[in-house]
């Protein structure tokens, strides 16, 4: 099974991947290593020969000013990759993260609203273009050790997804800003997540 790491280190690069299982791409390098940090944004479908599309939604929660005490456990985390130990694991259902009925649902892509690509890349440009910012990402490890995915929820699933949940596992994502001291938080779930089902 993939490990469940936390890592910290400097957004140099983004990408895009909007396919059937669209992903936002961040690049953070780590100790003189670049690494690949794949986001869902949900799923886009085009239309075959035609300017339409379908996109998938996803619930988000994300604060500009977050403040919690699972940060005093991370901010003093060294440049790297940390495989995840108890103390300071996530999870979106047993902790206190924030209150999950302020998750709105946004859509991959909307001509007409806030959308999901869009706060991420106002957040991950802000720390390419000031320079001031440390990345944290909570996710599961590629096999091959280059990236980071699954950045999101990971237990509260149903059907085909529910072999796959895991408790003390959750994915986030958070920049900290070493001038002022403040944190930017963004918590991701699929829609079809159950966050009142115990385990």
């Amino acid at each position: 099974m993939e490990d469940y790491v936390l890592l910290k280190g400097k957004i140099t690069g983004k990408w895009y991947d909007l396919d059937k299982t669209a992903h936002y791409h961040i690049i953070a390098e780590v100790l003189g290593k670049e690494y690949d940090i794949a986001v869902n944004v949900g799923s886009v479908e085009r239309k075959w020969g035609s300017d339409e599309f379908k996109t998938s939604e996803l619930l988000v929660y994300h604060d500009e000013n977050y403040n919690n005490k699972i940060l005093d456990k991370i901010v003093g985390k060294k440049y790297g990759i940390h495989v995840v130990e108890r103390d300071f694991a996530l999870d979106y259902v047993k902790m206190d993260l924030f209150n999950p009925e302020k998750m709105i649902l946004m859509p991959t892509i909307d001509t007409k609203k806030t959308y999901l690509i869009e706060v991420l890349e106002d957040y991950v440009t802000r720390s390419m273009d000031e320079e001031m910012y440390d990345i944290y990402v909570y996710g599961m490890l590629y096999e091959n050790e280059s990236g980071i995915h699954d950045v999101h929820m990971n237990q509260g699933s149903e059907k085909r997804y529910r072999h796959r949940d895991r408790e003390w596992s959750d994915g986030a994502l958070f920049l900290h800003n070493r001038e002022n001291f403040s944190w930017i938080a963004v918590f991701l779930a699929f829609k079809n997540q159950d966050f009142n089902r115990k385990k």
